[in-house]
């Protein structure tokens, strides 16, 4: 990132009841938000011109799912 920047937050994901999709509580706009289960950064799905549009997250995998060291890059 260049000066000026901040660093995207670090949020934890929870799966989905589906389990094939991980959620998360949007540190920028405070709505769910669902993603692939990949863990790394990820472009927000907040309103265009919104902070998590421009800076994102970094998700990190669901508790259960680094306990059974099943995590995906």
């Amino acid at each position: 990132m260049s000066a000026g920047q901040h660093t995207p937050p670090t949020v934890r994901a929870v799966w989905t009841s589906n389990r094939t999709t991980w959620r998360i509580n949007c540190p920028h706009c405070f709505a769910v938000h669902v993603h692939g289960p990949q863990v790394g950064h990820k472009v927000a799905h907040c309103e265009p011109g919104t902070p998590g549009k421009t800076l994102g997250y970094v998700v990190e995998a669901p508790a259960d799912q680094q306990a059974l060291g099943e995590v995906t890059r």
